[in-house]
């Protein structure tokens, strides 16, 4: 709306040479110089049009800025969600692989107090149960650290041990290849290339060559003396 406005006209009153009287009162009109300026630019070369064009691609461009940065938001919850999700798995996956070797390490030990196996192999199987251990420290941390990224980008301080992706996993769906013309359309909708877009239009528009004379109307008035009062008319 500002851009679209015409230029304010312009008043100025101005005193100077004022004149201290020697035995008498200050008269404004005889002791003092009254400088009266009154101007209107009058725009030309359809600057005005101009300057609105660009205005508007300027706002178009920060609205799809506001979009993109709510694409790459959208885009990273997604993402910190499938994470949190596949460390939930592989957390499960960890306990269940610990547990399995436990019931192992514990038959293990009845068969080599039975004398069914040798004391290596038991302890091969005591070592597979601790690296089983490390494995679920390691899936704990994970799952902490994808809780704690969702968590950043959801602005959500409390229980965040609470944080559960439940949904399951997608099917797997083969992608329709894109032609060329299919996927100009889609970098076009992107609204990073459109905002670049706008503000290319609003370059051209500020850049683009018009006539930058203006008119403008002063009215100059000195009053020096109330039988000489000057009035100028001046066009530039």
């Amino acid at each position: 709306l500002q851009a679209g406005l015409k230029p304010n006209p312009r008043l100025i009153l101005q005193n100077e040479n004022s004149r201290i009287p020697v035995g008498g009162p200050l008269q404004f009109t005889r002791d003092t110089d009254t400088f009266v300026m009154a101007s209107q630019v009058f725009e030309r070369g359809d600057k005005r049009a101009l300057r609105t064009e660009k205005a508007r691609q300027g706002s178009n461009a920060a609205k799809q800025d506001v979009r993109e940065v709510r694409r790459q938001l959208r885009a990273l919850v997604a993402q910190a969600y499938i994470d949190l999700k596949l460390a939930q798995d592989k957390r499960s996956a960890a306990w269940d692989n610990q547990r399995l070797l436990d019931v192992v390490l514990s038959a293990a030990q009845i068969r080599k107090n039975a004398g069914d196996i040798a004391g290596a192999d038991v302890e091969r199987v005591r070592v597979d149960a601790l690296r089983a251990q490390n494995d679920v420290s390691v899936a704990e941390s994970e799952l902490a650290q994808a809780r704690r990224a969702l968590a950043l980008l959801l602005g959500i301080s409390e229980h965040i041990d609470q944080l559960v992706a439940s949904d399951a996993w997608p099917e797997p769906k083969i992608p329709q290849p894109l032609t060329g013309t299919s996927l100009d359309e889609v970098i076009s909708r992107r609204p990073d290339v459109r905002a670049a877009v706008s503000r290319i239009a609003a370059a051209d528009a500020g850049g683009r060559p018009r006539d930058e004379r203006v008119l403008a109307l002063e009215f100059h008035s000195f009053l020096r003396r109330r039988d000489d009062p000057r009035v100028r008319v001046r066009a530039g």
